[in-house]
């Protein structure tokens, strides 16, 4: 995969994880299953829209997700019709996740 144009900060990544690939993959699966989740609660009716976003923000800016972190920061930000901040973030994060996936199945075909 073009890392230069990955939506994740590798680099920080390695930083956070100290360098271990082990724990990388791990985090990375915990990512994608909490923004799946995240992305099921941007839908309700009833959602807190600008504390989910805070919680993808804070996610995202951890792993060096920071497009997602981005996103998710604008529709935090964004008053009255939260609909095209929310579909951009939506966007992005599954840009993300399709990201990490090839980077786990490639580190898996390596292994």
């Amino acid at each position: 995969m073009d890392t230069q144009n990955c939506s994740l900060d590798l680099g920080h990544l390695s930083q956070q994880t100290m360098g271990d690939e082990s724990l990388q993959k791990q985090v990375l699966s915990i990512f994608i299953q909490h923004m799946e989740t995240q992305m099921l609660l941007l839908e309700a009716v009833d959602a807190d829209l600008s504390k989910i976003a805070h919680g993808i923000k804070g996610s995202a800016r951890g792993i060096g997700a920071w497009r997602v972190a981005t996103a998710a920061e604008a529709l935090e930000k964004t008053g009255g019709d939260r609909t095209t901040a929310i579909r951009l973030l939506k966007e992005t994060i599954r840009t993300t996740l399709a990201e990490i996936a090839t980077l786990l199945e490639q580190g898996q075909k390596a292994d």
